[in-house]
Order: structure tokens, then C-alpha cells, then sequence
């Protein structure tokens, strides 16, 4: 069937997606900056702990988008698409500043905008695959034409 082809293509293009955001941290690491605190020790900076969140998160895009491959019911492909859709716009969000944030420089503001790129481009899919699984698809008439 065409629409099991465009399901495949699509949970293709989201295992893609979400393998991406796991290779950007070795590929445009955090800075391994710190930031001292008023009783003269140093934790991390805020990239740090948004690589780490973007990690978790992108363990869970790749596990949904694997599902989306054997799920078959239209709830079940309907609900995964929902759950991508979900996980794509806290991607996307995870950089912004009043979320958690990067430093603003160097790797982690250009690792930064790849992550809400694919997390924005994983919600579309995820959106798309929701949408495509809720469609009403007309069912052929078993009535003769008279």
C-alpha cells in the first residue's frame, strides 16, 4: 500500500532525525566551562546540562521513531506520532534560555541551533505521522452502482 510506503519513509526520516541529535554531541561538544559560585567552587555551565537533557531526549526520539516502524493500528501509529511530536518540540525547546539555555558562543550556541532544527523538523514528523494515521480514508462502497 502507498500510505505503509510514506509511514516508512517517514519513521525512516525520524530514526535519521533522531540519531542526528545523539552524533551532535560528539560532533559540537559542550564547552567544559564553569561557572563559580559565591562559596568558591564551580559547576558546570548551562550547556552542559542542556547537552545532557537533549541526550536523554534524543534516546527517546530514536526509541519512538523504531516503534513507529511496527506499530500498524491507526491509534497506536496515531499515539506515536503524538509522542514524536511531543519529544520534538521539548528538543527544540531545551536550548532557549528560559528553558535551560547554552553559553551563547563557540560549539555550544552552533550545537545549540542544530538541536532545535531537528527538534522542529522531528515535531513536523511527528505532527505529519499523527495527522496521517487520523485521516479518514473512504471505504470502498460494497453497494452496486444501479
Amino acid at each position: 500500500m502507498a500510505g505503509d510506503r510514506h509511514w516508512k519513509i517517514s519513521a525512516g526520516l525520524a530514526v535519521a532525525a533522531g540519531t542526528s541529535l545523539l552524533v551532535i554531541p560528539s560532533v559540537r561538544p559542550a564547552c567544559d566551562g564553569l561557572v563559580p559560585t559565591a562559596m568558591g567552587g564551580a559547576v558546570p555551565m548551562r550547556c552542559h546540562f542542556s547537552y545532557r537533557v537533549e541526550l536523554l531526549l534524543a534516546v527517546a526520539c530514536v526509541l519512538v521513531a523504531l516503534t513507529l516502524f511496527l506499530l500498524t493500528g491507526r491509534e497506536a501509529r496515531r499515539l506515536g506520532g503524538f509522542f514524536l511530536l511531543i519529544l520534538g518540540t521539548l528538543a527544540a525547546l531545551v536550548p532557549q534560555p528560559w528553558i535551560i539555555g547554552t553559553c551563547g558562543g563557540g560549539t555550544c550556541h552552533t550545537g545549540g541551533t542544530w538541536f532545535e532544527t531537528v527538534g522542529v523538523f522531528l515535531a513536523v514528523l511527528g505532527l505529519q505521522a499523527a495527522w496521517h494515521a487520523s485521516a479518514r480514508r473512504e471505504q470502498p462502497s460494497s453497494e452496486p452502482d444501479a
